[in-house]
C-alpha cells in the first residue's frame, strides 16, 4: 500500500498550468520554475507560482488506456450566486502548526532569502526550521541543495516537510512518494542546452540521501507518485505541450505509456487516482485571451483508464489548482472582468468560493497555493489563510498576504 495525505501546492505542481495558462516565462528544461505574467500586463507578485498534488494509492501497475472522452457537458452553472466567505475564524478555532517555505517567512528579510518554518494556528506566529534554504548546485541546471546534512538534492527551488521522516527535503509535495521515504526529481544533461538535450529521473532515498538516474528521456517532469508508480510528463522536445502520461516503475526503470499524446491536451495536475488537465473545445467561438487556452477540464481515472470532461466555460480559461479532501476539483475560472474559486462537485454543479478581477486587471484572482490534510483544503491567497472543510465551508483562518509562504506540508 503506498498511501498519504494527498497534498498540493499552487506553487511549484501546478506551476505548469498556470504558467502556460497565462503565458509564463519558460526558463528552459523541466521542473521549470516560472513566475506568472498576464499578456501585456505587469508580473504578478512573486511566489505566484503553482505546483502538482502529491498522489497516492493502492495497487501495482497503472491501467493503459487510449483517450474515450464523453460528450462535452453543457457550460456549468453554479447553484448560486457568487459568494464570499465570512473573513473571520471558523466556528470551532484550529490548534495546529502548518509548515510553510518561501521568503515571507522570514520576516524582514530581503526577498532572495528563503526558509522553511510553521504557521502556528490559531495565532499566526510563524517559527523558523533551522537549516531550511537551498543553494544552487554547481555546473548544474535548475538543482538545488539543501543546507541540512546529508545534503539532498532536488528539481524544486524550495522544500517541502516530510512529516514521515520529520525533514526539510528539496523536492514538492508531488515528487515525494506516498510512504515519504524516497522523492523523485529530473536534471538536465547538458547546461548549455537546456531545452534540447535529454534529462534525467533521479530517485532518492531520503534517510541514507542515497541518490540514483533510475530514467532518462527527452522532455520529462514528475506529476506524482500512484501506486508505488511514479508519474511522468513526457514532452515534445522545445515544446510546452505534453506528449503524454507515463508510469516509471522505480525498481526496475522501465516506463509504461498511460495516455498517448493528445492533440491540445495538457496534463498538469494529480490527485489519486485522477490526472486533470486542459484543453480547448473547438465548438468555443470566443475563447480566452491568453497564450495557452483551456477552456475545459478533463478528468482522467488511472484505477479505470476511463477519460472525461469534467468542466466546459466558453469563452473562460478554467484550470484546476487543488482537489477537496473528496476528490473534487477547485477550479479557478477566470473571465475577461471577473474570475472565481469554485469547486466543481459534478461536471454541470459548482460552488463559488472567491471572487475577483478578470483576465484585464493586472492581478486577477490570486491563488497562491493549496494542500489537502486531514483538516480540509488549505488555500493561500493574497487576503489571507483559508480552511475547505467539510460541506464546503470555507472560513478564513488567518489574514495578511500569503504571496511568499507556499503550503508545504500538513497542519499537523
Amino acid at each position: 500500500m503506498d498511501s498519504t495525505t494527498a497534498g498540493f501546492r499552487d506553487d511549484a505542481a501546478n506551476h505548469r498550468a498556470r504558467a502556460l495558462a497565462r503565458g509564463g516565462e519558460r526558463r528552459g528544461g523541466p521542473g521549470w520554475k516560472v513566475r506568472l505574467t498576464r499578456n501585456s500586463h505587469p508580473a504578478w507578485p512573486a511566489g505566484v507560482i503553482v505546483t502538482m498534488l502529491v498522489v497516492s494509492g493502492c495497487g501495482g501497475a497503472v491501467p493503459v488506456h487510449h483517450r474515450t472522452v464523453s460528450p462535452s457537458p453543457s457550460p456549468k452553472v453554479s447553484p448560486s450566486p457568487f459568494t464570499s466567505p465570512v473573513a473571520s475564524p471558523g466556528a470551532d478555532v484550529l490548534t495546529c502548526s502548518l509548515p510553510v517555505y518561501g521568503s515571507s517567512v522570514l520576516v524582514g528579510s530581503s526577498a532572495n532569502q528563503q526558509a522553511g518554518g510553521f504557521v502556528d494556528l490559531p495565532s499566526g506566529s510563524v517559527v523558523v526550521a533551522p537549516d531550511t534554504g537551498l543553494g544552487p548546485v554547481s555546473g548544474q541546471f535548475n538543482e538545488w541543495q539543501t543546507q541540512a546534512v546529508p545534503p539532498l538534492s532536488g528539481d524544486a527551488d524550495e522544500e517541502s516537510y516530510d512529516a514521515v521522516l520529520d525533514r526539510w527535503v528539496p523536492a514538492t509535495p508531488a515528487e515525494i512518494s506516498g510512504t515519504g521515504t524516497q522523492y523523485a526529481y529530473v536534471v538536465v544533461g547538458n547546461i548549455s542546452a537546456p531545452q534540447s538535450t535529454p534529462v534525467y529521473v533521479h530517485l532518492v532515498t531520503i534517510a541514507s540521501a542515497g541518490d540514483q538516474v533510475i530514467y532518462s528521456s527527452s522532455q520529462t517532469e514528475v506529476l506524482g507518485w500512484y501506486g508505488g508508480q511514479i508519474l511522468l510528463v513526457d514532452h515534445v522536445p522545445t515544446a510546452s505541450t505534453t506528449e503524454g502520461l507515463l508510469s516509471l516503475n522505480p525498481a526496475t526503470g522501465t516506463a509504461t505509456t498511460v495516455q498517448p499524446a493528445q492533440s491540445g491536451v495538457e496534463w498538469y495536475l494529480a490527485s489519486a487516482p485522477v490526472v486533470w488537465g486542459g484543453e480547448m473545445n473547438p465548438a468555443d467561438t470566443s475563447p480566452p485571451p491568453v497564450e495557452v487556452p483551456w477552456d475545459e477540464t478533463i478528468r482522467y481515472d488511472l484505477s479505470s483508464g476511463q477519460e472525461q470532461v469534467w468542466s466546459y466555460h466558453p469563452g473562460e480559461q478554467v484550470t484546476v489548482v487543488g482537489t477537496t479532501a473528496a476528490g473534487d476539483p477547485i477550479e479557478t475560472v477566470e473571465g475577461t472582468s471577473e474570475s472565481s474559486l469554485e469547486v466543481a462537485t459534478s461536471p454541470d454543479t459548482a460552488t463559488t468560493l472567491l471572487t475577483g478581477p478578470g483576465l484585464t486587471s493586472a492581478h486577477g484572482l490570486s491563488i497562491y497555493s493549496t494542500f489537502t490534510d486531514s483538516h480540509g483544503t488549505w488555500v493561500g491567497t493574497d487576503q489571507g489563510l483559508y480552511l475547505l472543510g467539510p460541506s464546503l465551508h470555507f472560513s478564513e483562518e488567518q489574514a495578511g498576504n500569503f504571496a511568499n509562504a507556499t503550503i508545504v506540508g500538513a497542519c499537523t
